[in-house]
Parts: structure tokens; C-alpha cells; sequence
């Protein structure tokens, strides 16, 4: 891997400050035009990381093209945008971006530079989590599933049909496995039935499905079985999470509150800090939020937070406290994507009203029944 940073598109109108910032790290930079042939440019001599213009044409073909070439696997996709539009960044999450840098903020910038500096990358552990069984027809999306995946530690065995997904059952020893409700041959509902009255009982799942398809998929499956639900199409990321808290042992004193899978942007600084900086929530619960971040902050910092609440209208303003970090390349723990997890240490009363009846309500919508889990809402639009 090159110690270089790709610029698909335009890098923006502070290309000169994102210059300084690399060389100041040991690190160059090249810019192809357009994403045409950019993947196989790329496949030929891996950069440290790529930075891509969100208004560029066929950027979702390209993450997809990008996303299935193994040689890739590690390098990491920041999205340029010029302001944290959440039905944008949704999407390009769920097509495999990694984080995301807003226009002007020099310093945000600087810290990714400082980190692909260091070349990190994800040295995924051969199987410490164990083996997990993926059965999908699509060849893309098991791509890009597996290699969050592996990222998190599992070793991973594909199957394309329900054929296959018996097969694989009964030879692979997996952990647990992760189905698509549309795999070709026998209806899965079927086939699981099957298996659960003619075999050793199966290992916890999860299975993802339509949302409409949800209750009748229930009702179709023996009661007997542990199973986890998630809605077929949206953020990879978001199945991991639902099989790491299908796998999680039992914590060994009460949460706070559950863990919910929810996506907006999200805008913080360091208490003193004089610029701000983007993530991307991905799970909340009442005392704070978990941020999808390359450049998560040390352990213990203090910071100011603003983020819209799920269903509301307005801005939540919280100080917090980072409490748990996940740094890119770092395998072990639970199955989430770099970041931190932050404590709110202080909410206006108003700010935490709106908060948890937001929470209350996503909280609701999501907890169908003690086996399930329902699907991670999709990010609000701001206008």
C-alpha cells in the first residue's frame, strides 16, 4: 500500500490546506478526474485511503465496484461533502463508505491525515470471534457484509442458496449464521423448519428480511429458535451490531437502557477546540451515543455535541464525556465500526425532554418482542 492519498473528483476549495496537511504527515497525493477505470487504477497500487466528491457522477457504482476487490479491503473511503446531508450520508454508509469530511474543517482534516500517516490499516484476526455462515444471493452484498466481518474478527463461509446454507450447516460447525429471506431454492422459512426438527438444535441467527415480510416470517418459524431480525438493504454495518447482541453474553449488571441502532450526522468539538468536527451516530441509548469516527477522540475528553433527535425537528445541544473508543484496524470487542462511544455528562431540560421521548419512541418501534430485533431506522432529512 502506496503512501498516498487518491482524490476522486474535486477535492474542494481547500485543497491547498488538505496538501499542507499531508505533507506534513510523509504523505502525496494524486487526483483522478472521474470514477471511470478509478478502481482499477486503484487495484493496481492501493493508496493509504481515497477521498471522494459526494457530486461526482456513478459514486454508487463505483463504491460497489470498489467494495467486491479484495486488495482494497483496508483502504479507507472518506466522502467529501459540503454539508452533512443525512439522507446522503445513510446511503453512502450503507454502500460502504467509512467517514465523511465537511468543507473548511481544516483541523477534522488534519487529524485524518495524521492517521492514514500512520498507515493504519484493518488487520482483521483469522477468526477469534469465530465462524459465522452468510447466505445471500448476491454476490456483492456478501462482499461487502463479509469483510465487516472479517473487520470484526469472524471467519466467514458463503452461501448463495438454501441448498447451500443446509450444506453449510451441517459441515461448517458456524457460530451462527446470517440469511436473506430471498435466497433462491426452498423458502427459507421452510428449510429452517426443516432443520430444527431433523438436526442438533441450530445456533442463534439473525435473518434479514422486508420489512412487510417481517410478522409473517415470525409466525412461520418454530418458537424454538433464537433469532434476531433486520431489515433487508439498509447499513451493513447495522447486521453486526444485531449479531454481536445476539452473541454478547449477558452484561453482568442492568444497562441503563437498550442500545438503538439509529444514523444522523452529528457535529462535536473538544471543549476549548475552535472548530468543529462530523461523525455519524450509529446506536443510542438514553445516557449517550455511540459516533461513527475514524478520528475518535482520546478516552476521558470532554466535548460539546449537537445532533438532531430521533422524529424531532430541532438540535440537541449535550456536553459528554468519551468513554469508549473503536480505532480503525482494532478487531476485538463488540462488532462496530471505528468510533466512540460518548457519556452526555449535561442536557438542557428542554434538549433532554426532546431526547428521550425521541428515544422512547424509536425504542418502541424497534422492540417487537424479546427474540426480535427490528430494522435500524433510516437517518430524518433536515428540511
Amino acid at each position: 500500500m502506496s503512501d498516498c492519498i487518491i482524490f476522486i473528483g474535486d477535492p474542494g476549495p481547500y485543497a491547498k490546506d488538505i496538501l499542507t496537511a499531508l505533507r506534513q504527515t510523509g504523505l502525496s497525493a494524486k487526483r483522478i478526474e472521474t470514477t471511470d477505470h478509478a478502481v482499477h487504477l486503484l487495484d493496481s497500487d492501493p493508496p493509504s485511503a481515497v477521498l471522494l466528491d459526494a457530486e461526482l457522477k456513478n459514486v454508487d457504482t463505483f463504491l460497489e465496484e470498489f467494495r467486491e476487490v479484495r486488495s482494497l479491503a483496508a483502504v479507507p473511503v472518506l466522502l467529501r461533502v459540503k454539508k452533512p446531508d443525512p439522507a446522503l450520508l445513510t446511503n453512502m454508509f450503507r454502500l460502504g463508505i467509512d467517514d465523511f469530511w465537511v468543507d473548511g474543517c481544516v483541523a477534522h482534516f488534519n487529524a485524518f491525515a495524521s492517521l492514514f500517516g500512520k498507515k493504519d490499516a484493518w488487520n482483521a484476526v483469522r477468526a477469534p470471534a469465530g465462524k459465522i455462515i452468510l447466505a445471500h444471493p448476491d454476490r456483492l452484498e456478501r462482499a461487502k457484509v463479509g469483510r465487516i466481518l472479517r473487520r470484526n474478527g469472524f471467519d466467514t463461509f458463503f452461501a448463495g442458496s438454501t441448498e447451500e446454507l443446509s450444506a453449510a450447516i451441517a459441515s461448517q460447525h458456524a457460530r451462527s449464521f446470517i440469511v436473506s429471506s430471498d435466497l433462491p431454492g426452498r423458502p427459507v422459512t421452510e428449510v429452517l423448519s426443516e432443520l430444527t426438527a431433523t438436526s442438533t438444535p441450530l445456533p442463534p441467527f439473525v435473518l434479514a428480511a422486508r420489512a412487510e415480510e417481517m410478522d409473517s416470517i415470525r409466525t412461520s418459524l418454530p418458537a424454538s429458535l433464537v433469532v434476531k431480525y433486520f431489515e433487508r438493504g439498509t447499513d451493513p454495518e447495522g447486521v453486526t451490531f444485531v449479531l454481536n447482541e445476539l452473541l454478547a453474553p449477558p452484561p453482568a449488571g442492568a444497562r441503563r437502557s437498550a442500545r438503538v441502532l439509529w444514523g444522523t450526522p452529528v457535529t462535536f468539538h473538544h471543549k476549548g477546540g475552535d472548530e468543529d468536527m462530523y461523525g455519524f451516530s450509529f446506536n443510542i441509548n438514553l445516557g449517550g451515543i455511540y459516533i461513527r469516527s475514524l478520528t475518535a477522540l482520546p478516552l476521558q475528553t470532554k466535548i460539546e455535541v449537537s445532533f438532531r433527535p430521533p422524529f424531532g425537528r430541532g438540535q440537541v445541544f449535550a456536553e459528554a464525556q468519551v468513554v469508549w473508543r473503536k480505532l480503525l484496524g482494532d478487531t476485538s470487542g463488540a462488532a462496530s465500526p471505528p468510533g466512540m462511544g460518548i457519556q452526555f455528562l449535561d442536557l438542557w431540560p428542554a434538549d433532554k425532554a426532546a431526547y428521550e421521548l425521541g428515544y422512547q419512541t424509536l425504542l418502541e418501534q424497534t422492540s417487537t418482542s424479546p427474540s426480535s430485533a427490528a430494522p435500524p431506522p433510516a437517518a430524518e432529512s433536515q428540511s
